[in-house]
């Protein structure tokens, strides 16, 4: 058993010994902080999924097991690649290969251009490849930001209190992602890449006052965004204190079917499947709104349950930004 962990690259748990002095700190702690939940998020997340997009998709004509042996697919794929493969690369050689990482990224989410696009819900964010399916190209390019920004911030030779250079060398990146995404109109995932941008640059030790400029700067911008789109100012004026009406029953909006949803499920849920919202009620009760099927089917202590999962990860993460001697390490994860 031994030798096949240390074959798998997967450590052993080891208890500190106060007669030896260990430290605290445990790396392999911070390991099953962020295998564990994972684990548990993905395999929920699965199941949420099929319970969620099964009705649906029979609606429709389609096979609900078709798509759930899809998902089990790229998961399986997904956790051997991330287990027995990216584990082991070393932080070296995702360093050299971060610019490249960030072009394939740009011109992947490029496609959304293209007549490979696919739209839903006024955004075009995906992208239909023959035989393989629909991708959201942004996802990748979210990660392949970030590792470019780790680069850029943490080689040597970066003058990280010189504007002039950051501009150049993280704002250029930054602006052609956000670009891109916004080719898509997909106004909510440009603001998580410029969110995560702001979490990498701010523990790379970017002099703070800048964000305050840049924080004046982003404001204008998203007014802007959000006034050019009638669906933007509709989603927004439905959750503003004093602008909005309350729940209309004739046109109920996803925020009032998804509110309805997790006050229906109480303190354990109406059981796994129960879901009464999933039957066409609730919009993208698979994928945006996918917690509040989580809160009728299992309740608070369900969703109180993913939530903490969540949290045991992010600190899982955090650990690993705060013990790395690795500048680009630290900025990767905490990004």
């Amino acid at each position: 058993m031994s030798s096949l962990l240390e074959r798998l690259h997967i450590p052993r748990f080891e208890f500190a010994s106060k007669e030896r002095g260990d430290r605290v700190y445990s790396p392999v702690a911070t390991y099953y902080l962020i295998v564990i939940p994972a684990l548990i998020l993905t395999v929920f997340g699965l199941v949420m999924g099929f319970s969620a997009s099964a009705v649906t998709t029979i609606a429709s004509g389609g096979s609900p097991y078709a798509a759930f042996l899809r998902q089990l697919l790229i998961i399986g794929v997904s956790f051997l690649l991330a287990a027995i493969f990216i584990q082991r690369i070393p932080s070296a050689v995702w360093y050299r290969l971060a610019p490249a990482i960030y072009l394939a990224a740009l011109f992947f989410q490029a496609l959304v251009m293209t007549p490979l696009a696919a739209s839903q819900g006024g955004n075009t964010n995906w992208v239909s490849l023959p035989g393989l399916g629909t991708f959201q190209p942004s996802e990748f390019l979210k990660l392949a930001l970030i590792v470019a920004l780790g680069r850029s911030l943490s080689r040597e030779g970066a003058r990280r209190n010189d504007w002039r250079q950051m501009a150049v060398t993280v704002g250029l990146p930054i602006l052609g992602a956000l670009v891109d995404v916004m080719l898509g109109k997909d106004m909510g995932t440009a603001m998580v890449v410029a969110v995560g941008a702001l979490g990498a640059m701010w523990v790379a030790g970017l002099p703070k006052r800048w964000f305050g400029g840049l924080v004046m700067l982003a404001i204008p911008t998203m007014v802007l965004l959000v006034l050019s789109n009638p669906t933007r100012i509709r989603r927004i004026l439905a959750i503003l204190p004093g602008t909005s009406k309350g729940p209309d029953e004739s046109a109920p909006e996803q925020i009032d079917h998804s509110l309805w949803a997790l006050g229906s499920g109480g303190l354990t849920g109406l059981g796994p499947g129960a879901s009464r919202e999933k039957w066409n009620y609730l919009q993208a009760a698979h994928t945006d709104f996918i917690f509040a099927i989580v809160g009728e089917e299992f309740g608070l202590l369900g969703a109180l349950g993913v939530l903490l999962c969540l949290g045991l990860l992010i600190w899982g993460m955090f650990r690993v930004a705060r013990e790395s001697s690795d500048l680009f390490v630290t900025i990767v994860a905490s990004g």
